[in-house]
């Protein structure tokens, strides 16, 4: 009995000594939305693909994104029509997933997916992920013990599942054996279930690091099978904040309380280049409605970059509209191909001479190069 207790005592001050050393490293980063640069400031060059437009495979909209370079493959996720299509690096459509119904190999919704080793795993809101393979065979399912909203896969037998604060088991992040269906761990409790969505993925693949964002709260955190520790909390100057004490609101009534307020609701995507950090997130204007914003910011002068889109076109970095993701030292957008095609024209910019884009064809991804 003495053993165990020595052996408990000494895992815990492992785990706190660790807990420690990451928060050396937190910072406070401060960045002031109003001081705008231009897109040639943060980005220096972009390169499109068009999507190619079927009868089988027309995209009402882009939920989220993933590219896999080793296979040469572009995968999209439309949840409006619960389908994950599958493009070659140059557009080509190849294939889609879209299995929707109540059978075991289907799933009633699309919530998340992810493509592991060539196979796709559907995360349905009704608790369970389907995988299947690329031509879209059924491979096995996964049945889960509660709602959860999106996930990652760590490797061949653990995945991270999330929660949003809406699901009966109260714990935000749940770290799961999905090869011998066994829950390890659980990080991040909350005090109800509140059913409350942002559909948004809290999951940044950063360096070698999982790095967490999550609504109303404006620290990013890093987690780990050991803890879920801060890694960098940002403030921005907007005539609105976040109230103190948010974690004691619900999120539908401070949603709510919030709706129409100038201010940063949460950390949409962010990744770090050297010593550069990144992030994208949306500020609600009464003017302009809600705009999308890039910043940039220099962790050895301490200096941030900020452009907002929506605004002047630059002709030479077009399409900073609608973020998906940092992948690699690019962040990728998409625009809907008319809305393109009208500021190719209104601007002269004879970009898509060599494809024959038409106004009603699938949504372009732009691949926009960060500058450092």
């Amino acid at each position: 009995m003495f053993k165990n207790i020595l052996i408990l005592l000494l895992i815990n001050c492992i785990v706190a000594c660790n807990h420690t050393t990451k928060q050396k490293d937190k910072k406070d980063i401060f960045i002031d939305p109003t001081e705008q640069v231009s897109a040639t400031d943060l980005f220096s060059s972009y390169q499109y693909i068009a999507l190619e437009t079927t009868a089988d495979n027309l995209i009402s909209k882009i939920d989220k994104v993933q590219i896999d370079s080793t296979n040469n493959r572009i995968y999209v996720m439309d949840q409006e029509r619960a389908a994950v299509f599958i493009f070659d690096s140059h557009g080509k459509f190849i294939h889609k997933i879209q299995h929707i119904g109540r059978a075991p190999e289907e799933y009633s919704s699309l919530e998340d997916f992810m493509m592991y080793k060539s196979d796709i795993y559907c995360l349905a809101r009704s608790g369970k992920i389907n995988c299947y393979s690329e031509t879209g065979d059924f491979l096995r399912g996964y049945k889960l013990d509660n709602w959860y909203n999106n996930f990652v896969i760590l490797n061949d037998s653990l995945m991270y599942l999330y929660s949003e604060n809406s699901n009966n088991k109260k714990f935000n992040f749940i770290l799961y054996d999905y090869k011998n269906d066994v829950y390890l761990k659980e990080f991040d409790p909350f005090s109800k279930n509140q059913n409350f969505l942002f559909q948004t993925t809290p999951f940044n693949r950063v360096e070698d690091s999982l790095l967490i964002t999550k609504p109303f709260d404006l620290t990013v955190y890093l987690l780990d099978e050991n803890a879920m520790v801060p890694w960098n909390t940002f403030s921005f100057n907007t005539p609105d904040k976040i109230p103190d004490d948010y974690e004691n609101m619900s999120m539908e009534i401070l949603n709510h309380n919030l709706r129409g307020k100038s201010l940063v609701k949460r950390l949409d995507h962010i990744t770090k280049e050297k010593n550069m950090i990144w992030i994208t997130y949306e500020i609600f204007y009464p003017d302009l409605g809600y705009r999308s914003l890039v910043s940039s910011y220099d962790l050895d002068s301490k200096k941030a970059k900020t452009f907002r889109s929506g605004d002047d076109i630059d002709t030479q970095i077009p399409f900073i509209f609608n973020p998906l993701l940092f992948y690699k030292d690019q962040l990728i957008t998409y625009f809907p191909a008319i809305a393109a095609l009208d500021i190719a024209k209104r601007y002269s910019l004879n970009i898509f001479k060599n494809d024959t884009i038409q106004e009603t064809d699938n949504p372009i991804l732009f691949f926009n190069k960060l500058k450092h």
